[in-house]
Formats: C-alpha cells, sequence, structure tokens
C-alpha cells in the first residue's frame, strides 16, 4: 500500500507539472495571436515539445489510474495522444521532403549569428569554403578586422551591410554581384539586396536580424511585419530570405510572414528535419530553430545543413539552393 502510495504521488505530481505546460503550449500553438500576449513569444518557442509532454501525460494515466476511474482516466490518456498527434502533425512535414523541380543553377549560401564578435574567424572561414553568399549577423568591427587580415574579401568582393556595436551590425559577403541593397527598418541589421549571377538568374536577397522577443516583444512584432511587408512589395521571380529570424516555425511571427506570400521553409522542402540552431556551445544542446531559410518562386531548396563554429550562441547554417 505505501509503495502504491509513492506512486499515484509521483504520478500526480508528474501530471501537475506536465499538463499545465502542454496545454498553454498546445495552446499558443494553435491560437498564434495569443503569442501576441507579454511572455507568450518567449514560452511558445518551446510549443513543438509539447509532443512528448503529452505523451508522457498519456503515459502516466494509463500505466498507474484504474479502477473505478478506469473509462475516465482512459479517455483523458486518449485524448492526450490525440494532442500529442496533433503536434506530430505540425511537425511531421519537415521530416518529408517535397518534390521540387530539378536542375537549375547551384547556389549555397551560409548565414551565421557571430553573437558580436565572439565567433571564431578562423572556423567561420573554413565552415563557409565553397558558398557563394556568406551571411553574417551581430556583425561587429572585431570580426570585420579579422576577416579583412584574413583576406576574406577577396573571395567575396561584394559587400553590404555595415559593421556595428553588438547586435545591430549585418553583413551579405557574396561572389555573385551584388546590385542596389536597402536597409529595412527593423532594430537590427535587416537588409535586401539584388544578387546578379548573370544571365537570367537574378535574385532578391532579404538578409534577416529582427529582434528577439526577450529584447522587445512589439520590436519583435513589428521587425517580422516589416520584413513580411518587403516581402510582399517584392516583385522578383525568386526571392531568398535568411538569417537568424529570432522565430521558430511555430511562431506567430514566421507563420505571419509566410501566410500568403508564397514562402516556404527550406528545412520543409527538403525533409531535413525539426529545425534546431541555438543555443549552441553550451552545456544543453541546440532546442530552437532560431537560423532559417526561405524560398519563393523559380527557387529550389536541395539541402539545408548546420554549422557548428566555436564561440558563438548559435549553429549557421548551410543551404544549398537551385535557381530555376
Amino acid at each position: 500500500m505505501a509503495s502504491t502510495s509513492v506512486w499515484r504521488g509521483l504520478a500526480y505530481l508528474v501530471l501537475g507539472g506536465c499538463l499545465p505546460v502542454a496545454t498553454v503550449l498546445t495552446v499558443l500553438r494553435a491560437a498564434p495571436a495569443t503569442q501576441e500576449l507579454p511572455g507568450a513569444g518567449l514560452v511558445s518557442a518551446f510549443s513543438a515539445y509539447a509532443l512528448g509532454l503529452w505523451v508522457i501525460v498519456a503515459l502516466v494515466l494509463a500505466a498507474l489510474f484504474g479502477g473505478r476511474r478506469r473509462a475516465r482516466t482512459g479517455m483523458a490518456a486518449l485524448l492526450a495522444l490525440a494532442l500529442a498527434g496533433l503536434h506530430a502533425w505540425w511537425i511531421a512535414p519537415f521530416y518529408l521532403a517535397d518534390d521540387q523541380r530539378a536542375g537549375g543553377r547551384p547556389l549555397t549560401i551560409v548565414s551565421l549569428n557571430v553573437l558580436g564578435g565572439a565567433a571564431d574567424t578562423n572556423e567561420l572561414i573554413a565552415q563557409a569554403e565553397g558558398a557563394d553568399i556568406v551571411v553574417l549577423l551581430e556583425y561587429d568591427l572585431a570580426t570585420e578586422f579579422a576577416l579583412n587580415q584574413a583576406g576574406f574579401a577577396k573571395t567575396y568582393p561584394y559587400r553590404t551591410g555595415t559593421a556595428e556595436n553588438w547586435a545591430d551590425g549585418s553583413a551579405v559577403y557574396s561572389r555573385l554581384r551584388l546590385g542596389e541593397a536597402r536597409r529595412l527598418n527593423t532594430l537590427f541589421g535587416t537588409y535586401l539586396v539584388q544578387v546578379d549571377p548573370g544571365g537570367p538568374d537574378a535574385f532578391t536577397l532579404v538578409a534577416g536580424h529582427p529582434v528577439n522577443p526577450l529584447t522587445s516583444r512589439r520590436g519583435w512584432l513589428s521587425d517580422a511585419a516589416q520584413i513580411r511587408e518587403a516581402v510582399v512589395a517584392e516583385r522578383a521571380a525568386r526571392l531568398v530570405v535568411i538569417g537568424d529570424l529570432n522565430s521558430t516555425p511555430d511562431h506567430v511571427t514566421m507563420r505571419r510572414l509566410m501566410d500568403g506570400t508564397g514562402l516556404r521553409e527550406a528545412t520543409d522542402l527538403v525533409g531535413s528535419g525539426w529545425p534546431r540552431t541555438w543555443p549552441a556551445n553550451r552545456m544543453v544542446p541546440p532546442l530552437l530553430g532560431l537560423d532559417q531559410a526561405l524560398i519563393r518562386g523559380q527557387v529550389a531548396a536541395r539541402s539545408v545543413e548546420t554549422l557548428a563554429i566555436r564561440g558563438t550562441d548559435h549553429l549557421g547554417i548551410r543551404v544549398r539552393l537551385s535557381l530555376l
């Protein structure tokens, strides 16, 4: 009897911890407008993990409760499994590759948040080898100096963006000719630039770094709206949005960015799995997919992989595309 009481107490403890958290995460994912509430943007970043929480709730209910309450707890366990299935349905497309048109001109883009100069530039240069374009966020004077000393500009002779203090700076280095560029009205550096590889394959690149919801909830929402506005106004046949977007696929900001704009997430298209790029180089593994690439128009995604570079708190991403 004592043993049974202990296990029942543990079950209630697990349910008391998992059930409310899973419920909140599911509501935030299912009703994205709720993410505009104070603190909700931070909490909803972890919405995908409600899948595991609902499975735990279902297993506890199924294993430890019975007797007169068997029917009631059985129904509750089935409901928990159904909610886990709902989250699995939301996540599953990231593990299933879409059919895309073959061929096209290859294009490789590397994106990395350098954490205000903390990233190891030697590793960055090595990891960027072979890329056509390198996007650097939180780009500062120390990073600029180190790259100049290493001759990075000889490999990537075209550049737009500026080195600034800590998170404010962003830069686009390119082997391909860059045309007109403009900085969007975001707190951190976000640039829209025309890229001309030669021939009929020109495209528009948005190198994005909207503010995160911890720094400013309103800024997070307004920066994402600024990027969406630029995407809607852009009429190029090919569009690539890439960078530290400070949003997961579950976030209202990301969903609004894709809603009605024709943008698709590269990780979704290639089936490379649920993205996880932050935090990096910490005691915990990466949990959130803040660094992403989205495409629209005559562009196909071929692969997305993460890059581990010492010093920064983000994994970089290498995205291989085709210009169709």
